[in-house]
């Protein structure tokens, strides 16, 4: 989340994965002014990269908010892997950070914006492009926490649906959509990847070089050990960024909607809109 200002005084930045960002926010200005200008910092992350952009990522203009408020955007940060080694998800706060600070974007490729728009030019053509952005855009944050045996079977109907959309047969028939799926999703990697659990140097990220021993009969124990890592990582990614932060549990939502939803308005400094569900 983050009200900071671009450049230009105007000009919010946004980064938000699920709808292909990072964008900029900014009121109507003057285009002609604006042609030569970025729509994000670059992979450096040096402030002094970050400038206006002329338009979305996509298409269409957005106001600003108040300069008091915050925008909300989500991140998945690092550690957060399914099915793989402690060598691709052990982390230090340094490298958790950056990925908190990273995301991807569509930035259109021979696109002239003053004489087409994306909207009326369907040969429209993207590239994905990925940077890590400057800490102190970020101003709050949020951490959501869900109950961590949710959370696990949760990752597993989220691999279900990415396999699904690949067409990956071969996985799906394995694994399918059930406990007796689940089951042997967990024991497949349980066992896949003990032998590097055994000789990875667990010391330098807090760990007893031991840990290993503390794996057995406990299922899944590679997802449940990226939850913990996930959000004790979290937590030191808020202090070395020394900026407030509201805890939220994810059961919130199902047993007080209102009174949740209340608290993080009040931590944004925004206002509600129109009614609630329930």
């Amino acid at each position: 989340m983050e009200s900071h200002l671009g450049m230009d005084g105007k000009s919010v930045p946004v980064y938000d994965w699920s709808l292909g960002g990072p964008y900029w926010l900014h009121p109507p200005h003057n285009r002609e002014a604006d042609d030569d200008a970025t729509n994000g910092g670059d992979e450096n992350g040096k402030e002094d990269d970050y400038k206006s952009g002329t338009k979305l990522g996509k298409s269409g203009t957005y106001g600003t908010p108040r300069t008091s408020s915050s925008i909300m955007t989500k991140t998945h940060c690092g550690s957060r892997c399914a099915f793989c080694s402690p060598s691709t998800y052990l982390e230090t706060s340094s490298s958790f950070l950056k990925q908190c600070l990273s995301g991807s974007r569509k930035v259109a490729i021979n696109h002239d914006t003053r004489t087409a728009s994306a909207k009326h030019d369907k040969k429209e053509q993207y590239e994905k492009q990925y940077h890590t952005y400057h800490p102190s855009l970020v101003e709050k944050a949020v951490h959501l926490i869900r109950n961590p045996f949710d959370n696990i079977v949760s990752r597993f109907h989220h691999e279900q649906k990415e396999h699904k959309k690949k067409g990956q047969t071969t996985w799906t028939s394995r694994y399918s959509n059930d406990a007796t799926g689940f089951k042997k999703w967990c024991a497949d990697e349980d066992a896949l990847y003990a032998a590097a659990e055994d000789t990875a140097d667990w010391t330098p990220h807090g760990y007893p070089a031991d840990l290993p021993r503390y794996f057995n009969g406990v299922s899944c124990h590679g997802e449940f050990l990226r939850y913990v890592q996930w959000h004790v990582l979290s937590i030191r990614a808020v202090e070395l960024l020394d900026i407030p932060v509201l805890y939220v549990y994810y059961e919130e939502y199902s047993t007080d909607l209102k009174a949740a939803t209340d608290r993080m308005l009040d931590f944004l400094s925004l206002e509600g809109v129109g009614t609630l569900p329930y």
